[in-house]
């Protein structure tokens, strides 16, 4: 798990060796203000932009826990899942996939 920052970070890198596929992320907001999760999976050697976006600005309201819609989406071999808040540190972010040797 992750806390998420303001800026793009990564919270999960697929190794050279194998792609991925996401099974679930959780988002868990311990603040006392809602707060908007915005993720990115990032081919290998890209950057975050409005391209690679799968999550764009879902509200995690204060004090709670939000299972966000991404089972299933694959991660290329050396991708990355990068994700940030609006809020720094209230929001923990926990991935969980499945790599597939290539």
């Amino acid at each position: 798990s992750a806390t998420l920052g303001l800026a793009p970070d990564a919270v999960y890198t697929a190794p050279k060796s194998a792609a991925a596929v996401l099974r679930k992320v959780t988002a868990c907001n311990t603040g006392t203000s809602a707060r908007a999760v915005t993720v990115h999976i990032i081919p290998s050697g890209g950057s975050a932009n409005v391209s690679n976006t799968v999550v764009s600005a879902v509200a995690v309201p204060a004090g709670s826990t939000v299972d966000l819609e991404l089972a299933d989406h694959s991660i290329d071999a050396g991708g990355t899942v990068t994700a940030y808040s609006d809020g720094q540190g209230a929001v923990a972010l926990r991935v969980s996939v499945l790599e597939v040797p290539l």
